[in-house]
């Protein structure tokens, strides 16, 4: 695959594949909480919502394994409650071990966007196969949007310019004129905030 194929690429299954073994377990559990957050809105379990949460942070490293556990055992509760495919989403997204569970997140997304468009074909009288059809190739090319935000482009990595990283002497450097001060005591007060890593 090279640059302008990625780009265009309408396949996630095809994109992520090129780039086994080259993407972080993070980044593959993030694109598995946005195949999920896609479908949102059928995800009416409280249940599942929370095991989306927890999956992601807890590829943030804002949860731990024993809140992803938990939430595992709830979305799989969920999930067999409903006749809804997309329902398993959740729970594929909150596995432990993503790289091996991420296409079933997606596929189960996939498949939920998919069997509510037939559902509404079959309502109004259309015809049934062209709406999943039509389903399937629009839920695949915004799971390859959602890759690509969450990826970027591979072929033109980000470069960290190492002036980024030099201490400057505090937080704002600012002419005479400027007049950030006045912003200073409510900078001052403000706790420090652990970033998560990428």
């Amino acid at each position: 695959m090279n640059e302008q194929e990625w780009l265009a690429c309408a396949d996630p299954h095809w994109m992520l594949e090129v780039l086994r073994g080259k993407v972080s377990e993070r980044k593959v559990r993030l694109f598995a909480v946005a195949c999920c957050r896609h479908v949102w809105d059928l995800l009416p379990d409280r249940r599942s919502r929370t095991a989306v949460e927890v999956a992601e942070r807890y590829a943030d490293r804002l949860a731990d394994a024993r809140q992803q556990a938990g939430v595992l055992g709830q979305a799989l509760a969920a999930a067999n409650r409903t006749t809804g495919r997309a329902a398993w989403a959740p729970y594929w997204a909150a596995k432990k071990n993503i790289s091996e569970s991420v296409w079933n997140a997606c596929e189960a997304a996939l498949d939920g966007t998919a069997r509510q468009a037939v559902y509404r074909a079959h309502s109004a009288g259309a015809d049934e196969a062209s709406a999943w059809e039509d389903a399937q190739s629009a839920g695949a090319r915004e799971q390859a949007r959602l890759l690509r935000d969450i990826l970027g482009n591979p072929f033109r990595p980000a470069k960290l310019d190492a002036a980024w990283l030099h201490w400057q002497g505090g937080l704002v450097r600012m002419s005479a004129t400027s007049r950030p001060w006045r912003s200073w005591p409510t900078l001052l007060r403000m706790p420090a905030v652990r970033m998560p890593t990428c």
